[in-house]
């Protein structure tokens, strides 16, 4: 949605650049307690996708940002 918004801006005209970005944390620990009752978390911490090995998934945190700007301006950033 940031990413669009931002796109939107310039394109109307209201901005020339534009930083969007997320993110995603896993506070409450809530989901990590029903999770693990439910055998769905690996033991060991690690996800192992597609592995003979694998024994559950990891939760994640995370977060990223894009700058952005119209091509058609020419404008240079520093």
């Amino acid at each position: 949605m940031a990413i669009h918004q931002a796109v939107r801006a310039i394109q109307d005209g209201d901005a020339e650049l534009a930083l969007a970005g997320g993110v995603n944390l896993c506070c409450p620990p809530k989901p990590y307690i029903l999770f693990s009752k439910a055998g769905m978390l690996s033991p060991d911490g690690r996800c192992k996708t597609f592995d003979k090995d694998a024994n559950g998934y990891v939760r994640g945190e995370g977060v990223g940002a894009v700058f952005l700007k119209s091509l058609e301006t020419g404008h240079r950033g520093r």
